[in-house]
């Protein structure tokens, strides 16, 4: 049994997740690799792993992510059982935050809108569509965020675009609660409870 809610980090939650997914053998892409965080719990040989990334890390040992965007990925239709995606979803993000270094969401993202990163999560989910078999997975991480005072529910937001435009089934929901608090920059006056935890979507395609 697996639960639907963990007190954890992304390593762990994937591991398993991917126990429970994954078959041996299966043809998994992660089209936004970066540091290989998600993997670091996971015994990737089991399956044919394939990472890639807009701006690959060439330290990270091993395996080395191949570089590609997401949008345009370089394999054929219906050609995978899985494809990973966690694109950077910090809106307006700032060069000198604190998680930077780990997500890189300035050098990727820089002052994209919230409705901007919406629309690459949009092109990314449209081209895994493409390239994933029939009854293929698509895995989708995402956070809620407060855009000025107003509350954008990413994960709701996220889930109408990939079943109401794209046709995907949203099978399955992990929620992964940190057990050691990142920094969050305080708003002031504040309007919002702070939102400490992420998602994991887990759709399918139809």
């Amino acid at each position: 049994m697996i639960d639907s809610v963990h007190f954890s980090n992304n390593a762990a939650v994937i591991a398993q997740v991917a126990e429970f997914y994954i078959k041996d053998g299966a043809r998994v892409a992660d089209v936004t690799y970066g540091r290989g965080a998600f993997w670091r719990k996971t015994d990737i040989s089991r399956f044919d792993f394939r990472p890639t990334d807009l701006m690959p890390n060439l330290d990270v040992d091993p395996p080395h992510a191949k570089k590609a965007d997401f949008r345009r990925l370089p394999y054929s239709n219906a050609s995978l059982h899985l494809v990973v995606f966690d694109p950077p979803y910090m809106a307006n993000a700032g060069a000198h935050s604190q998680v930077e270094n780990e997500y890189r969401n300035f050098a990727t993202t820089r002052a994209m809108s919230h409705d901007e990163i919406l629309n690459i999560y949009t092109q990314g989910m449209a081209e895994a569509k493409r390239v994933l078999i029939p009854n293929g997975m698509l895995w989708v991480k995402c956070k809620d965020k407060i855009v000025g005072k107003k509350q954008r529910w990413s994960f709701i937001e996220i889930k109408d675009i990939a079943e109401k435009q794209l046709g995907f089934y949203a099978k399955d929901q992990y929620i992964v609660v940190p057990t050691s608090r990142t920094y969050h920059q305080r708003m002031q006056p504040i309007h919002h409870a702070c939102k400490i935890h992420s998602y994991l979507w887990i759709f399918v395609k139809l």
